[in-house]
């Protein structure tokens, strides 16, 4: 048997399987929270939700109100897991999960898709960690990774069981809803490519392109009528927002998103490497796309150029069809019929390619954990029941070292600060609980104290007039400074309104020494709110 690696099924030789989820999984062991932005703030979320639900210091803070919501994937099943291990441990396998989830979800729709396994969608392994997973976005990976294993399933069922098959779809398109709204629209996306193709096909074969379009159409109506009734009970659907649109730096980054994380060089050489590998066997005829996602890679790539930055209270909209794509590279294309030289060139070259990759962000992920223990050590000193506020001194930041920002220059720390809410049991304003986003609301007197915050001015308008701190932070205890530089240059900041506590190469802490008259109207405001 002739060993061609990026055509037979990897189910010939299973050490590779073990080989690529070992790779895959290491970044996970070497730190206790990984540089992913809105990671602690999930983690403070799920663990309010979960053991901490019944703590009488944080029930105090915020409570669970739970309704449909499209974004509930990690919500849906975490808070019950995280009573039974610890809350880090729980947001690895959870990671990890989200890991595996998307190498299978391309491996499945690839076989669905081709007919057979192709080994190209292993190395779907390469785009595992890519943006929106840097970013956070939990809910939505999940989404999109039962979105294709569901996809599988309705291209591999759809004409051997047709009714079963819809009515299992019909549950699965509300299970994506739930998990989150773009899981849905990925679906659609992905059947409606199997089904144009099916149309295309049956009326070239003389079953008649009318009749074969309106009855694909209307057996696949069910499937859109839980969700459209679940928007129609969201409050989602009542949100506003005017659309704000991208500037072309961010959108070149987007355009590579599945391999962006947090070394420049790396993630664009690595795009290069595979989006021209790509190219060029489809130019020369050694590679092809499946029939039934040709429609999906047009409408992904159009989705990718017409959507807006935000909208509806939601951010980074354009970058979700861009990871989708990314994936689909991987499991609705495929190489075939090349030279046994260059077959074995680009195996070396994924297997080289995933290798330093994966080496990298593990590294930059151990160097991290440096990061996490100065943030411990900066909230050492707040006590249980503290009201606590964070802001970030962006501009004494040029130089920070791998891990600290994302390729794209984003931050990843924003949100570690969290860990005061976790570790520390103080209030912390800033974890996510947005009633139509997540489920979980802060208390009332609570919500009106973050409130003021969103009118914070940054820090440098702060350090020109400490007068300032009279009417930002009344009412809270402490101020933490997400920061990098000298413990001189922080001494004297906030003037008699702060004593700093601590310094460490990430945070300055502070506790803050306001009058309680000063107050006074807010405090009428707060009381009559809660």
């Amino acid at each position: 048997m002739t060993f061609s690696p990026l055509a037979r099924s990897p189910s010939e030789y299973p050490w590779t399987w073990f080989f690529v989820v070992v790779l895959l999984l290491v970044p996970l062991f070497v730190v206790d929270i990984p540089p992913i932005l809105d990671y602690p703030n999930h983690l403070a979320r799920l663990y309010l939700l979960g053991p901490a639900a019944a703590d009488p210091i944080l029930s105090q803070f915020y409570q669970a109100r739970w309704a449909v919501i499209p974004d509930l994937a990690i919500d849906a099943f975490m808070p019950t897991l995280l009573r039974f291990v610890p809350l880090y441990l729980g947001g690895k396998i959870l990671l990890g999960l989200v890991l595996l989830l998307t190498v299978a979800g391309a491996i499945a729709y690839g076989r669905a898709v081709f007919g057979v396994r192709r080994s190209w969608a292993l190395a779907s392994v390469l785009v595992a960690y890519n943006l929106t997973f840097i970013y956070g976005f939990l809910n939505f990976l999940i989404s999109i990774d039962l979105a294709m294993l569901f996809a599988a399933g309705w291209i591999v069922w759809r004409e051997r069981r047709p009714r079963l098959t819809i009515v299992l779809a019909s549950v699965g398109t509300c299970v994506l809803f739930l998990a989150h709204l773009m899981g849905f629209a990925i679906f659609l996306i992905l059947v409606g490519s199997a089904e144009l193709e099916a149309i295309w096909r049956l009326g070239r074969a003389g079953a008649g392109f009318g009749r074969v379009l309106m009855h694909r159409v209307a057996a696949a109506i069910p499937i859109l009528v839980g969700p459209l009734v679940l928007y129609r009970l969201s409050a989602f659907k009542d949100v506003t927002g005017r659309a704000t649109w991208p500037s072309w730096p961010d959108k070149g980054w987007e355009a590579i998103c599945g391999f962006v994380n947090y070394s420049p060089a790396l993630d664009i050489g690595s795009a290069a490497l595979v989006f021209g590998f790509a190219i060029l066997c489809l130019a020369f005829g050694k590679g092809r796309v499946a029939p039934k996602s040709v429609a999906a890679f047009v409408v992904l790539v159009a989705l990718f150029a017409v959507l807006p930055f935000a909208f509806k209270d939601t951010n980074h909209i354009d970058v979700r069809p861009a990871t989708m794509f990314a994936i689909l590279m991987f499991a609705g294309m495929t190489p075939e019929g090349l030279p046994i030289l260059v077959r074995r060139a680009a195996v070396a070259g994924v297997v080289s390619v995933f290798v330093v990759r994966i080496a990298v962000l593990t590294v930059v992920w151990h160097s991290y954990q440096t990061d996490i223990d100065a943030i411990r050590l900066g909230i050492s000193d707040i006590p249980a029941g503290s009201k606590v506020f964070v802001s970030e001194a962006t501009l004494l930041l040029p130089g920070e070292r791998a891990g600290r920002r994302i390729s794209d220059g984003r931050r990843t720390d924003i949100h570690v600060a969290t860990l005061a809410l976790v570790e520390r049991h103080a209030f912390s304003p800033g974890v996510f609980a947005v009633p139509v986003q997540q489920p979980l609301i802060r208390r009332p007197y609570y919500e009106t104290l973050a409130n003021q915050l969103w009118t914070l001015p940054p820090y440098q308008d702060l350090v020109s007039d400490s007068s300032l701190f009279e009417r930002f932070v009344c009412r809270f205890d402490y101020y933490l400074l997400l920061t990098e530089g000298p413990g001189s240059v922080f001494a004297d900041f906030g003037g008699s309104h702060l004593t700093l506590l601590r310094v460490t190469p990430l945070i300055a802490a502070y506790r803050i020494n306001l009058p309680l008259g000063g107050c006074s109207d807010f405090e009428r405001r707060a009381r009559a709110d809660g």
